[in-house]
């Protein structure tokens, strides 16, 4: 992956890391190609080993990138800590409409609360999938 490089301009619409288990380093470098990536809409990341530290490098490209409209973060090691960090970019977001993280490992607490912030923006998102947390 160190070589894994996308044109901002390319016509690459879907990223498609589904049951990948890739290192943080692996993560990381696809993830900093996303944010300047233009034309990718679609990236799902289920089952890739995704945990908190891969929220931090996911909200930074999701900052630039304004083209997303699926996230897939299905069945990853995500935690509190990597909603919180989620969060932040979710305030700001007006392209996602799919965002889907079920089967991590958030608290019901986090759960209502990525619930709530979707619900009380002014956000895009018209289907969240949260189910099956623990």
């Amino acid at each position: 992956f160190n070589q894994l490089y996308f044109h901002s301009e390319s016509s690459l619409i879907e990223l498609n890391f589904k049951n990948c288990t890739m290192s943080e380093k692996g993560l990381a470098t696809i993830l900093n190609q996303l944010e300047k990536n233009k034309s990718v809409k679609h990236a799902d990341f289920t089952n890739c080993g995704f945990n908190d530290k891969a929220c931090v490098h996911l909200a930074k490209a999701l900052k630039s990138n304004n083209h997303l409209r699926d996230l897939l973060l299905d069945n990853n090691k995500i935690r509190d800590e990597g909603i919180i960090v989620l969060s932040s970019f979710l305030k700001h977001n007006d392209t996602l409409r799919n965002f889907s993280i079920r089967e991590n490992y958030m608290r019901d607490s986090f759960i209502v609360f990525i619930g709530n912030l979707v619900k009380q923006q002014n956000s895009a998102i018209e289907i969240l999938r949260i189910s099956h947390n623990d």
